[in-house]
């Protein structure tokens, strides 16, 4: 429920960052998809759940 609140109090400007942080993080996950395995665990553990492996 609050994820649909963003879009009724933020201003055009959030919704545009919103958009495009949405887009980075969508290229960024075909690119990590493209990886083999190994390295896209690495990758995923550390930059995006914030763990080492």
């Amino acid at each position: 429920m609050p994820d649909m609140l963003l879009f009724v109090t933020n201003s055009s400007e959030d919704l545009e960052d919103f958009t495009i942080q949405n887009d980075n993080y969508e290229q960024v996950m075909q690119c990590l998809n493209r990886l083999p395995e190994n390295l896209k665990s690495v990758l995923v553990y550390r930059f995006i759940e914030g763990e080492v492996p």
